[in-house]
């Protein structure tokens, strides 16, 4: 049963590989932490999987499905992989309340249509649409998650809520 096989991944940035030759394999159902010191790779690497990242080299296969195959040109968008990444900060705007912080990336994601009903939509399917009204300092940090879920969404980071 396959699970997470990642193969000699390699992954540069501005002329400097920050990933050489990485193997991993994740068996189905089992975790995995990745351990190391500021700036080792850790999160290029978790970028590299969920199709944020572009490595120069290597494959990465989720289940049976290879979704990234340097040498055979495979590369299987972001939003089509089912890999969701969570990030560490949330980056709000603490002058802002949800709705704005929200309503800004729809803004700069193009959106001209129906920004409210957008963002409302957004903020509904993260479960957070009675907060609106609130600053990011107001929240929880799981509430703060959940907005910047749906700020990410609307901006296009995400496979979908």
């Amino acid at each position: 049963m396959a699970g997470l096989l990642i193969t000699e991944i390699g992954l540069r940035r501005d002329q400097r590989d920050i990933l050489k030759a990485i193997t991993i394999g994740v068996v189905p159902g089992k975790v995995v932490t990745l351990l190391g010191p500021s700036g080792s790779g850790k999160t290029a690497l978790l970028r590299a999987v969920a199709g944020l990242a572009r490595p120069h080299r290597g494959s990465i296969r989720v289940g049976e499905e290879l979704v990234f195959c340097a040498a055979r040109r495979i590369d299987v968008p972001a939003h089509k992989r089912g890999i969701g990444l969570v990030f560490q900060s949330d980056a709000l705007s603490p002058r802002w309340s949800v709705f704005d912080n929200v309503a800004f990336c729809a803004r700069l994601a193009g959106g001209k249509n129906d920004i409210k009903q957008q963002t409302g939509r957004a903020l509904e399917q993260a479960g957070v649409l009675d907060l609106a009204g609130r600053r990011p300092s107001q929240l929880s940090a799981f509430d703060r998650r959940r907005v910047a879920i749906a700020r990410d969404h609307l901006r296009g980071d995400s496979g979908g809520l």
